[in-house]
């Protein structure tokens, strides 16, 4: 989290559920997700950064790692959740410039500063998962393996270069 910038605002654009629950049966399994970030924008009205943002989440059923699934095995596979965001930060630009410079020039999320897509994706599981978690709650309860959802192998803050 950055303490200087306002909390992001999630605004959902769209999720589409494919799950095939038994009635009665509550599945206890693994999540695998995959976050896709759009480059920013800045807004004038109401300013701040804004970006698209996608987020896909494979449901397994309990037993093996994500990574561990074969995804082509239906019997492995309790379903799919896709959603469609935009992550709003209220703010001026300057402000911004900083932490998503590089991500701006290459367009690639990974080239944001860490602190930033900690701040970035800080209210994605109260606001995204945790809603969607109480859709599916009767029919399957997931563990997220990990609450990050960027990687921090090799990342370094590029604001103290």
């Amino acid at each position: 989290m950055i303490p200087s910038f306002e909390l992001p605002e999630y605004y959902l654009k769209s999720v589409d559920i494919d799950v095939s629950p038994t009635v009665g049966e509550t599945v206890i399994g693994v999540l695998g997700s995959n976050l896709q970030v759009e480059p920013p924008i800045f807004e004038e009205d109401p300013e701040g950064f804004q970006c698209e943002a996608s987020l896909s989440l494979h449901l397994f059923h309990n037993g093996k790692a994500p990574w561990q699934v074969d995804e082509e095995k239906a019997e492995e596979r309790f379903g799919t959740v896709d959603t469609e965001f935009i992550i709003h930060i209220p703010g001026e630009m300057a402000t911004f410039v900083p932490y998503v410079d590089e991500w701006i020039t290459t367009e690639e999320y990974q080239d944001a500063d860490q602190k930033f897509r900690d701040h970035l994706e800080s209210g994605i599981l109260q606001y995204i998962l945790d809603p969607i978690g109480e859709l599916l709650e009767n029919s399957y309860n997931g563990i997220v393996p990990r609450i990050s959802f960027t990687s921090r192998v090799g990342a370094e803050d590029k604001t103290a270069q």
